[in-house]
């Protein structure tokens, strides 16, 4: 009797080894986000990407590349009063 093995089933990384780097600013990201009371749409909004994107950089789905983090950085830097942590309806 013979076990068929799905193709690839055997090769997948082991999930420690997935984990994205630059965590610390991801989490960092986050707390700020939470800490002004913004959504992930807004931010992703504001910051010219998906709420898709955003939620799976901050869960750690998604590695953070330079770039983007500078963008979400800005982003961030952007909501400056109280008036602007909501999307106007």
């Amino acid at each position: 009797m013979t076990t068929t093995v799905e193709a690839g089933v055997g090769s997948l990384p082991k999930p420690e080894t997935t984990r994205p780097k630059r965590v610390k600013e991801i989490r960092a990201i986050r707390q700020r986000r939470r800490k002004l009371g913004v959504t992930q749409l807004t931010l992703a909004k504001r910051a010219g990407i998906s709420e898709i994107k955003v939620s799976r950089l901050e869960c750690g789905r998604e590695a953070l590349p330079p770039d983007l983090a500078d963008k979400l950085a800005a982003a961030l830097d952007s909501f400056s009063t109280p008036g602007d942590r909501r999307p106007s309806a």
